[in-house]
């Protein structure tokens, strides 16, 4: 049975389908290809845009600058328009990388090899000519420093003192232990109130200053706290006025522990000692014996060294070392000593007293006064206690003066007990011998005086120098001191520089160390406090002198022998802050203790440090040589032999001298410039042109010093020495091919490398191989006739830009191609769509084949069954 004619098409659409399916695979596969090719277009053009070009830098003729295309060719070009002159190098050989133009220029083969430097020249027919000769330069100078030293007096001098007696004074105390619950100061704010149930504690100036600052500027209550000193304490530095203000009074207990707070008014123009103003609650004292303090206003176991405290502004309160005014405070065992310099009012411990108690106070402080009322011990006290009492400093003012009080005034029911005024000297300013008294001055009010004793060799006969009915006495009276009594404090006097010298030391040890100084003014600031130019009349000491002459024991032995070199950045930080604290370790050369003082005086010489230069120069005919080499390089070209090498000499000579110092030096200014300009690191010539006008002239030169080459300005010492000066025969650089010649066979001595024209004359190729790595850039400076390596990276002149060039040939190249590729792409595609709407066709006409074939089969089925 054969197939019917459906099943014919049938089989004949299938096989159509499979060749549609097949030219439909092959346009995809076509389509792909053509994506790579559109992908491998695009990185074409990528890569045309990254490509570079190497330019130089073009100055145009309105002054502009513009990059150029780099080629071999214009590099080698002696006529270069660009900014600078480069060349290339091979890395691998080290040789010169040259275009055929350069080897015919410089006449050179193919062995890529130079001869030596006279057969190089020789063959570009250029001979030596000219006498050239090597240059001498000044000898190094060597410095020594001399510093103007601090004298030690060799006479040591026996002053005589009282001893105090060991049954009145200070006592020793053996240090206490603090609360557990105790509170720095440091770690209290300004703004804090005090709690009276706890215990501050002191261990520096700062502490104490703070407590200054919150009892008098911020008015805080002090009454019934406890503060206690943990360290000794130097105020050097602090302007201290005193604690308690008029306003607020210090309340509290302030005890020492047997501390000693050094440097009190130093830096004050108006102290009253360590405590301004003191108020307590001390009773009314019926015997002396048993005596009930204060609860407040408490001041003990403290000791005051060193006072300096000047008040001459006059006003109503007292001065002392350690309080200036108390009222019913308490004091006990206290000692002070130092200098009270005031109007009126001044007393060695106390300046002014009310209804107080002072107990076991010991005083050498020497008190000299403008005014009245100042004691040994308490200037002006009313109504007050005072048991086991020693006073032996000095008193001078204008009356009222006593060895233990100066004023005892009415109102008031005074005790005292078992104290001396051991006083070596009691005095008025104007000479005069009453109103003043070995032991009271004047006494207004009434004073019960028990086992007390006043010296009588203190130049006063007076016990009291008046009122004296209105005293007491009580198994007291004179006790001349004797021998056994006294003791020698040896005493020597130490020459310090004078200010001006001082000023030289601190400059000359810092130009030694090569740093900055402070100015003349802030170095006369530091020290102008540091000097007394005349010994202090009482013969207390000047402790500030006495530091500057130790530092400047230091600072000469830096400037003579190097050492102590820390010191003078130390020294610099102190004048600048008009300190003395970063110098602290070079201030104690001139101890002081109980049998042995120093005294500082400033010289009245002013000696100055000296900086010492020291140094060689060649002779007249060396120097002459060098000017020669120097007019030669700046175009004179008359200069051409060793007969005006002569000429130059006998000029320096007769015009420019070569005999004092000051000559000495300005020759070694010329020689050090002409060596210089000779050598190339000086391109100024100006002065060259000077000298060879005023050598023609046959008439004098100095060298300009507006900036010497040579720091002489202390003292200078130089020798002239003839050396050494070998001469040959040399090229005449003036002549610009010759100096164009020698300096292309610097560069080229080492062997070249000939490249072809095509490489000479491309910047692909220059640009290539220097990105590559395989040479090296040379910068070239004619006027100098130097190179060094250089990169486009470090260097202004040169550049690397995108090659425009080739990114408009590749822009051209990529719309061209990308338009072929899509003309293509629509062509399959164009095709694919008849392909697929054939194949759509095809499947509809085999669905209705199939469907025919199935109803005749199940109608033939269904008429043979």
């Amino acid at each position: 049975m054969g197939m019917s004619s459906s099943q014919a098409r049938l089989l004949t659409l299938t096989g159509r389908m499979h060749d549609i399916e097949y030219k439909a695979a092959r346009l995809e596969a076509q389509k792909l290809q053509m994506a790579n090719e559109s992908r491998r277009v695009y990185e074409d053009y990528l890569n045309a845009i990254d490509a570079t070009a190497l330019q130089g830098m073009v100055i145009g003729k309105d002054g502009s600058m513009s990059g150029k295309n780099l080629t071999l060719n214009l590099i080698n070009s002696s006529n270069s328009e660009f900014e600078k002159s480069f060349y290339l190098q091979d890395i691998a050989t080290g040789k010169l990388i040259i275009s055929p133009s350069t080897k015919a220029k410089y006449k050179l083969d193919d062995s890529g090899v130079v001869g030596d430097e006279i057969a190089f020249m020789h063959n570009l027919g250029y001979d030596t000519e000219i006498t050239r000769f090597n240059p001498v330069a000044n000898g190094a100078a060597s410095i020594t420093y001399s510093g103007v030293p601090t004298v030690a007096g060799d006479a040591k001098v026996a002053r005589q003192v009282p001893v105090t007696p060991p049954t009145a004074g200070y006592q020793e105390v053996a240090f206490p232990s603090i609360p557990a619950d105790a509170i720095s100061m440091a770690d209290v704010q300004l703004t804090d109130d005090f709690d009276a149930t706890k215990t501050y504690t002191i261990s520096t100036a700062a502490d104490l200053d703070k407590l200054r600052k919150m009892v008098n500027t911020n008015s805080k209550s002090t009454q019934g706290v406890n503060f206690a000193l943990t360290n000794d304490i130097y105020l050097t530095g602090y302007a201290w006025d005193g604690i308690g203000s008029e306003s607020n009074h210090f309340k509290g207990i302030f005890d020492g522990n047997g501390y000693t707070v050094y440097d009190i008014g130093k830096n004050a123009t108006a102290s009253y000692g360590l405590f301004n103003r003191v108020t307590g609650n001390q009773g009314t004292v019926s015997n002396v014996q048993s005596i009930t303090p204060a609860t407040y206003g408490i001041i003990k176991n403290v000791q005051i060294s060193g006072a300096n405290i000047k008040n001459t502004n006059g006003g109503s309160n007292g001065v002392g070392a350690l309080v200036g005014f108390g009222y019913t405070c308490y004091v006990e065992n206290v000692t002070t000593s130092g200098l009270i310099d005031t109007a009126h009012w001044g007393g060695g411990v106390i300046g002014q007293v009310y209804n107080s108690v002072v107990k076991n106070a010991s005083s050498t402080a020497s008190v000299t006064s403008g005014g009245t009322c100042n004691g040994g011990l308490i200037g002006h006290d009313t109504g007050g206690t005072i048991v086991n009492c020693v006073a032996a400093g000095s008193v001078k003012g204008s009356g009222y003066c006593g060895g233990l009080i100066g004023h005892e005034v009415s109102g008031g029911h005074g005790h005292i007990y078992s104290c001396s005024a051991n006083n070596t000297s009691i005095s008025r300013n104007d000479g005069g011998s009453s109103l003043i008294g070995a032991f009271i001055g004047v006494s207004e009010g009434y004073a019960e005086v028990t086992d007390s004793k006043y010296n009588s060799t203190c130049g006063v006969s007076a016990t009291v120098g008046s009122g004296a009915d209105h005293v007491t006495s009580l198994n007291s009276g004179e006790d001349s001191i004797v021998a056994a009594q006294m003791k020698n404090v040896y005493t020597t006097n130490i020459t310090l520089p004078s200010k001006a010298s001082m000023v030289s030391n601190i400059k000359v040890a810092i130009n030694k160390a090569g740093l900055e100084s402070p100015s003349d003014l802030l170095i006369d600031q530091w020290l102008t406090p540091l000097y007394r130019e005349t010994a202090l009349n009482d013969g207390s000491l000047v402790d500030n002198s006495l530091k500057l002459a130790s530092i400047n024991n230091y600072l000469v032995d830096y400037i003579n022998n190097s050492s102590n070199a820390e010191l003078i950045p130390a020294l610099i930080s102190d004048i600048n802050s008009k300190s003395l604290a970063s110098t602290a370790p070079y201030q104690n050369d001139y101890v002081i203790t109980e049998e042995y003082e120093y005294s500082a005086y400033a010289s009245a010489a002013a000696t100055p440090a000296t900086k010492n230069v020291t140094m060689t120069i060649g002779s007249v005919e060396n120097i002459a040589a060098d000017i020669y080499n120097a007019f030669r390089k700046a175009g004179h070209n008359d200069i051409k032999s060793t007969t005006d090498v002569l000429a130059i000499q006998n000029w320096l000579n007769n015009k420019v001298g070569a005999t004092s110092e000051a000559q000495k030096l300005n020759l070694a200014e010329i020689n050090n410039y002409v060596n210089a300009y000779f050598n190339g690191s000086v391109n100024d010539k100006t002065q060259v042109d000077a000298m060879y006008t005023a050598f023609k002239a046959n008439t004098a030169y100095t060298y300009p010093t507006s900036s010497p080459a040579f720091d002489l300005a202390t003292s200078t010492t130089i020798t002239m020495t003839k050396q050494d000066q070998t001469s040959e025969n040399g090229w005449d650089m003036t002549n610009s091919d010759i100096a164009d010649a020698l300096d292309f066979y610097q560069q080229v001595k080492n062997g070249y490398i000939v490249v072809t024209e095509e490489q000479a004359s491309s910047n692909v190729w220059l640009t290539n191989v220097v990105n590559s790595g395989d040479v090296t850039i040379f910068e070239y400076n004619k006027q100098k006739h130097t190179s060094f390596e250089t990169s486009v990276a470090t260097n202004t002149s040169l550049q690397e830009v995108p090659d425009e060039t080739l990114i408009r040939k590749a822009e051209a190249k990529y719309e061209a191609d990308m338009k072929r590729i899509d003309l293509k792409d629509r062509k399959y595609d164009t095709d694919l769509a008849a392909l697929d709407a054939e194949r759509n066709a095809i499947k509809q006409e085999m669905e209705t084949l199939k469907t025919v074939a199935k109803e005749n089969v199940e109608r033939t089925f269904k008429l043979f069954s």
